[in-house]
């Protein structure tokens, strides 16, 4: 038997049927919403993760040399989270490593901008704008890194360096040692800054302050050859050609037979000013031999040694050596003007010798023995002439000012004749 309820009971049962339906549809539509927006954290978490993987595989082949592999690796780091400043520091430095300078610069600016507290953007950023030639750029990007990291002595040199660059050397040096009452950051306890010093004092034509600084440098980093090698050039600017000696055998202890030709011409220099000429000879004899033997440096070392030990064979040959492999240098020229005068023929002296004063603009020495060998032929209009002329390329040669000195008195002497 069929059963009917009333309408007001069907209705009753139906409504909250139809609002408990409606509630589950609702809370399936929240629930949606929520999973989606949970999944794409989700995401994002993940790839900040991958980034972060690619960015440490990226730095370890930037630091093992394979570039064109780490930038790969990097921009795959950027395409999964592009917010990561470190990402594009590393990229701004791989790309200035391959020498592509400006998009190397727009990555180490977005680096900044992401970033405005790491004094490495600015720093590389510096370095950029170094090799763009964008001096002063490059110098307020120093000064920013500087800023932000007192206690890094490595952006205090940097910027001290292109100020050097600029020739703004009492800046630069100011920078480095501040004042009494700066509060710029003192680094005394830098070997890099001490020999920042030390170049500045050589720029300034102050060998004694460079050979302290550079003391300084060495107490400090005592291991490093470059600062003892600083140290040796200083000395020998300042005449300290013992010293000098010394630290050049400490260097070139430590360096194989052949190289460094440079430093061993040096210590033969220190050796012939401390009276050694014939130890200074065997250093450069040894040097004279294979490649050595087609080096004019060599050979105008080994002519003042014959000149000094009046080794008129050597002198002669020495000369020759260095005609034929550097006919447009000075030196050749006035080592055989001196092996000329030596043997008495002096109106070929004469000759040679003007060759050799043609070729230079900077040492008054061709000058000054072009002179003496005018005097003994007796042009004395010509001997005073040169001995100006010396006076003009070097004002604080000793030799020359005696030379011109000498001249000034016989004229002296004439006009009073004359009167």
């Amino acid at each position: 038997m069929k059963i009917t309820l009333p309408v007001s009971i069907r209705l009753g049962a139906l409504v909250p049927a139809v609002l408990g339906l409606a509630a589950v549809s609702g809370c399936s539509s929240n629930h949606g919403a929520y999973t989606g927006k949970f999944k794409e954290e989700a995401v994002g978490r993940m790839n900040m993760v991958k980034a972060g993987t690619q960015w440490d595989m990226a730095n370890q082949q930037f630091q093992a040399g394979d570039i064109d592999r780490a930038l790969e690796t990097i921009d795959t780091s950027l395409v999964l989270n592009d917010k990561v400043a470190k990402s594009h520091l590393l990229k701004g430095r791989i790309l200035l490593e391959q020498g592509k300078l400006e998009p190397s610069l727009a990555s180490l600016e977005k680096a900044k901008e992401l970033d405005t507290e790491n004094a490495d953007a600015p720093y590389f950023m510096g370095v950029v704008l170094e090799r763009l030639e964008r001096g002063e750029d490059a110098l307020a990007s120093y000064r920013d890194a500087a800023r932000l990291d007192r206690s890094n002595p490595q952006y205090t040199v940097a910027a001290a360096e292109v100020l050097m660059h600029l020739g703004r050397l009492d800046e630069a040096k100011e920078l480095l040692e501040p004042p009494a009452g700066s509060d710029l950051p003192r680094f005394t306890q830098n070997a890099g800054v001490r020999q920042t010093l030390g170049h500045i004092a050589l720029m300034k034509r102050d060998s004694a302050a460079a050979v302290r600084y550079f003391n300084e440098a060495c107490t400090l980093a005592p291991l490093d050859a470059g600062l003892r090698e600083d140290l040796a050039r200083a000395q020998v600017a300042a005449r300290q050609f013992g010293d000098a000696e010394a630290n050049l055998g400490r260097v070139l202890s430590d360096v194989k037979p052949g190289e460094r030709r440079d430093l061993r011409l040096l210590r033969a220099r220190c050796l012939l000013e401390t009276e050694r000429p014939v130890d200074a000879r065997i250093l450069l004899q040894e040097m004279a031999q294979g490649p050595g033997a087609s080096d004019p440096d060599v050979w105008v070392q080994l002519g003042n040694i014959a000149l000094v030990l009046k080794d008129d064979h050597r002198l002669r040959e020495a000369a020759g050596r260095v005609v034929a492999l550097a006919p447009s240098r000075h030196e050749g020229y006035l080592l055989l003007g001196l092996y000329q005068r030596e043997i008495g023929r002096l109106s070929e002296a004469a000759a040679t010798l003007e060759k050799s004063v043609a070729r230079t603009a900077d040492d008054p020495t061709p000058a000054i023995v072009l002179s003496l060998v005018y005097q003994q032929i007796g042009q004395q209009d010509k001997a005073r002439s040169l001995a100006s002329r010396a006076v003009t390329i070097s004002p604080d040669n000793e030799r020359a000012q005696s030379l011109a000195r000498q001249f000034g008195a016989v004229a002296g002497v004439e006009e009073s004749d004359a009167q």
